[in-house]
């Protein structure tokens, strides 16, 4: 399981944010190609039920590289590095049509940031050791990962469940992708891929967050968890309102023994 919880962060989103300038060359392109294929199902009008294989695996490289690559930046700060995700997310309310769809994404960070502090909680993992951890990832595709994950983990269901929460994060990370480029390029897209997109943010970051607790990661009714950085306006009765209005009643009442 530990093979699989490295690879559980948002880098591909936040290169953009990066200075694109100094990006290495291969790296740049890389993302320039998901980039322009994620436009491309975007314009594309057709309903988006779920990320393309096709898709996972691009960000799924992308993501490692990116990974090796902010690891290596001097001063790396891995709750830093995440905390910085949630004002350019806020930002995209500027767009009127992407308000539900930051909301959803909001809402996907809260559950990702849950996850990784109840990691950390647990394996006593501190933040400077992901610098480490993420600079000695191997380089190989999505489907070579999931082969290594068929070798390491012997129980089909655990299997299953570990591919199932790595491609919800994967997710989340392509519609932050999608959202951004709809509102810095200004696109008009379809309502019904908007609502789409938001359906799927919220619903991946529900299945990363109950997959999590599944596997052991996330334990119910836990007490301390690793003060960070984060900051979120939505306290703990709004957010189990906002859980509420997605149809995550349950859920919501989950969030509140936390």
């Amino acid at each position: 399981m530990q093979t699989a919880f490295i690879y559980q962060d948002f880098p591909c989103y936040q290169l953009q944010y990066n200075v694109s300038p100094t990006l290495k060359q291969p790296l740049q392109k890389l993302f320039d190609q998901l980039s322009n294929d994620t436009q491309e199902v975007l314009l594309s009008a057709k309903p988006l039920e779920a990320v393309s294989t096709h898709l996972l695996a691009q960000v799924f490289e992308l993501r490692i590289k990116a990974l090796k690559w902010l690891a290596s930046q001097e001063n790396f700060d891995y709750m830093q590095q995440l905390a910085a995700i949630v004002p350019t997310i806020e930002k995209l309310k500027t767009t009127p049509t992407l308000n539900v769809l930051s909301e959803n994404l909001l809402f996907a960070l809260r559950c990702h940031q849950r996850v990784m502090e109840s990691i950390m909680q647990t394996t006593n993992l501190q933040p400077e050791a992901f610098g480490l951890l993420f600079a000695e990832l191997p380089d190989q595709s999505y489907f070579d990962f999931l082969a290594t994950l068929a070798i390491e983990i012997s129980d089909d269901k655990e299997m299953q469940e570990t591919v199932d929460w790595l491609n919800a994060s994967l997710s989340i990370e392509w519609v932050m992708i999608a959202a951004s480029i709809i509102h810095t390029k200004s696109l008009l897209i379809a309502e019904e891929i908007l609502n789409d997109l938001a359906f799927l943010a919220a619903d991946s970051a529900q299945n990363y967050f109950a997959l999590a607790v599944n596997l052991g990661l996330v334990k119910t009714r836990t007490t301390t968890l690793i003060k960070t950085n984060f900051s979120f306006d939505n306290d703990s009765i709004t957010e189990q309102k906002h859980l509420a209005n997605l149809g995550l009643d349950d859920f919501a009442k989950f969030f509140s023994y936390q």
